[in-house]
């Protein structure tokens, strides 16, 4: 009678273990949301550039199963003052970002821990940069196609995993606003000016730990570093005035670190 019981014990642990193990098999949704910090530098032709460190907040809703879906927004701002070279200068600075990615994942036949995922989407870039004390402030709206991939390398299932986002930014859509204290009283026209086109690109990669008991709400840290390069194209001098010649493309970049807190389910 004991041995019974024994084997019945024994044959629901397995039935139990195998059902979480399939719940988790089939979980297709990952939220996540945490802070991010990084260092940034703006040059805007030959002016002396900004640099200094932001701070901002991340958040993404992914789908991930046999097809890949990510959507997420990014925003960053002053985390302490901006020096623009060596003048008694500061910049204020406000930068978002929304985009939305799709893809296929595809199983590495030689590799079964690694899945590689080609991504395509679109991305919306507000940038405002703003010279103190009151010298100049633009503000520039970008829409950028993302094209590139990504690897999945599982290194403990259910436990522990690496991957590589690489995207090219292939600049569609781009305007900049300028406003010019000291020239209001001025019919200036520099308002939505268009730019030429430009692009960039996105580097980061995810370390994902999960922990918990339930596979049906499985929760997970990651940290993830990342590096931002975006050119932002000169107006286009088809599209504007005499004033607006002058205004050469800006280079901007982002090295930085990301921690994300997140449940699967």
């Amino acid at each position: 009678m004991k041995r019974l019981h024994y084997l019945a014990s024994m044959m629901l642990c397995i039935a139990t273990t195998s059902l979480a193990s399939r719940d988790f098999e089939h979980q297709t949704l990952q939220l996540n949301v945490g802070p991010s910090f990084n260092y940034a530098r703006y040059t805007l032709g030959c002016l002396p550039r900004m640099q200094g460190y932001l701070g901002g907040i991340h958040t993404d809703l992914t789908y991930n199963r046999k097809w890949y879906s990510r959507t997420q927004f990014d925003g960053h701002w002053n985390a302490g003052p901006a020096l623009v070279g060596k003048l008694d200068t500061r910049a204020k600075v406000r930068d978002y970002t929304t985009s939305s990615l799709v893809g296929y994942n595809f199983q590495m036949e030689d590799m079964p821990n690694m899945v590689a995922t080609p991504l395509i989407g679109l991305e919306f870039n507000y940038l405002s940069n703003k010279l103190r004390p009151d010298i100049i402030t633009y503000r520039y709206l970008m829409v950028n196609m993302p094209i590139g991939g990504r690897l999945l390398w599982t290194i403990r299932e259910n436990e522990f995993d690496i991957a590589l986002h690489a995207l090219y930014l292939a600049n569609i859509y781009g305007k900049v606003k300028l406003k010019i204290p000291c020239l209001d009283d001025l019919d200036t026209k520099c308002d939505k000016l268009d730019l030429k086109r430009s692009h960039g690109f996105h580097v980061e990669t995810p370390f994902t730990w999960y922990k918990s008991h339930d596979r049906r709400a499985n929760w997970h840290f990651k940290v993830v570093p990342f590096f931002d390069w975006n050119k932002y194209g000169a107006v286009d001098e088809k599209n504007s005035n005499n004033l607006a010649l002058g205004i050469p493309s800006l280079k901007r970049w982002h090295l930085g670190l990301r921690l994300d807190f997140g449940l699967t389910f």
